[in-house]
């Protein structure tokens, strides 16, 4: 089989759905491809408020809205901070995921379910070969490709790219909603260079290692309070965590040194694929999004590398900085102590609301934070 669009867009998660819909708003023929429709991501589904009114997305997708954050240090102090301004908005991600989907459909994109197998072509026109789930073939070739296919991006080791930059998590979900809070667990035992998390869905672990995850993910579950079992049903009320539910999964580690936002004047990438989630904070799903949309207005534009210049003038400077803070805070559990009691500065907990919950793109702000934050290094 052989088709043809203006643009194709590689992978279907909250980059690339976002990118089709903003195609497929101005009329540009747009393809939308999806490995798996029925995937669901192992992920926190947090995702701050603010976000659906800037991506206008319906909110009965919402699980809970979450109003209170509480984060537990290496000694097990507690800074419970109370959201202002905004919530973290939790979602399960293979309904939000779909949603998308399914909105990038109604205006008009084209919805491929098949796998990425390879690109054929990479100038001046794109063209890729797929294949379905029963094995047919399909070329696919158009102007422009957005490669928006996750950390695991076929398409960039496709284009022989260096593969992202990665930590490693272990989670389970929740079949029901156990919390009314989002918790963030830091301790160098049982999530180095990450931390842990009790999220109204789902509980997980993260490290820079791959190598004793599950241990330290056992590690959490005692210091938690949850008592580890093979049953079919699990609950924090009841102390339990089902090991049988546990899934393992990458999150991108923001590198500038390795950051590839366009390939040539015909390829740009997006979401998890272009590795653009927030260090430290270790947010993606936003990101993703508001990358997908650039990426499409780039195209929509014909201008292709104003998408580079105008991600870079938004984020850079707070990506950076944010990679700084987490080399620097999160090497030691002493240094996580000092970070953590900063952010008891009711001053610092505003501009980090700013900034992170309300997503302000003020650049005062940005330079308040950095200001308050570098005084804890002296």
């Amino acid at each position: 089989m052989r088709l043809s669009s203006d643009v194709m867009v590689i992978g279907g998660g909250p980059a690339g759905a976002i990118a089709a819909r903003t195609l497929a708003e101005h009329r540009i023929d747009t393809v939308l491809i999806e490995r798996k429709l029925d995937n669901s991501k192992p992920c926190g589904g947090g995702i701050p408020s603010p976000a659906f009114k800037e991506f206008m997305i319906p909110l009965d997708i919402v699980k809970t809205q979450v109003h209170s954050i509480e984060i537990i240090s290496p000694s097990q102090k507690r800074l419970s901070i109370t959201l202002r301004g905004g919530t973290i908005s939790i979602v399960k991600r293979s309904e939000f995921d779909s949603l998308l989907r399914r909105e990038a459909v109604s205006k008009g994109t084209r919805l491929i379910e098949a796998e990425f197998v390879s690109f054929l072509e990479t100038s001046p026109s794109v063209k890729v070969l797929l294949r379905r789930d029963d094995g047919e073939p399909v070329e696919l070739t158009s102007r422009y490709a957005i490669v928006s296919d996750g950390v695991n991006s076929r398409a960039r080791v496709s284009l022989g790219l260096k593969p992202v930059n990665s930590v490693f998590t272990l989670s389970t979900r929740f079949s029901e909603i156990k919390s009314n809070k989002c918790e963030f667990w830091f301790g160098s035992e049982h999530a180095p260079g990450f931390y842990s998390w009790v999220f109204p869905l789902s509980a997980g672990t993260g490290s820079l290692e791959a190598n004793n995850i599950k241990n330290r993910f056992y590690l959490f579950c005692e210091r938690q309070g949850f008592k580890l079992c093979d049953m079919g049903v699990h609950s924090t009320a009841e102390g339990l965590c089902n090991l049988r539910d546990l899934r393992g999964y990458r999150i991108p580690l923001w590198s500038l040194r390795n950051l590839v936002l366009q390939y040539n004047s015909s390829i740009l990438f997006a979401g998890d694929a272009a590795g653009l989630v927030m260090p430290l904070t270790f947010e993606g799903i936003y990101y993703a999004m508001a990358s997908g949309k650039q990426a499409a207005e780039a195209i929509i534009e014909k201008k292709t590398s104003e998408y580079k210049k105008l991600w870079k003038e938004r984020y850079l400077r707070r990506f950076s900085f944010m990679k700084f803070l987490w080399r620097y805070f999160l090497r030691n559990d002493r240094a996580v102590e000092r970070l953590i009691d900063l952010h008891r500065i009711p001053e610092v907990q505003e501009v980090a609301m700013e900034l992170w919950l309300r997503k302000s793109v003020d650049k005062k702000s940005l330079n308040s934070y950095v200001k308050l934050l570098l005084k804890v290094k002296e």
